[in-house]
């Protein structure tokens, strides 16, 4: 059973900040225990999942402010000041 402790050891693990001699540790538990890897490999795999709807909320966020600020005709001026900012060749 994975407790708090080992959740925030295997968060420092995958962040980076552990000490080289905790990390030779670790690396060595990961070695001798299978049920310890397989929880680490799902912690990790959990951080990709939440990393990538962050990404995507954000990306819709942005898609939505896009078309409001592209698509009404009385932000004009704004629209044409960004154009300007990136000209066609």
């Amino acid at each position: 059973m994975k407790t708090l402790r080992e959740t925030k050891e295997i968060d420092r693990y995958l962040h980076h900040k552990l000490s080289p001699a905790s990390r030779l540790l670790f690396e060595a538990r990961l070695l001798i225990d299978p049920a310890f890897k397989l929880r680490v490999e799902w912690q990790q795999k959990l951080y990709s999942i939440i990393k990538r709807s962050g990404r995507r909320q954000i990306k819709a966020e942005v898609a939505r402010i896009h078309r409001q600020l592209f698509s009404d005709p009385a932000k004009r001026d704004f629209q044409l000041s960004v154009f300007q900012l990136f000209p066609k060749k």
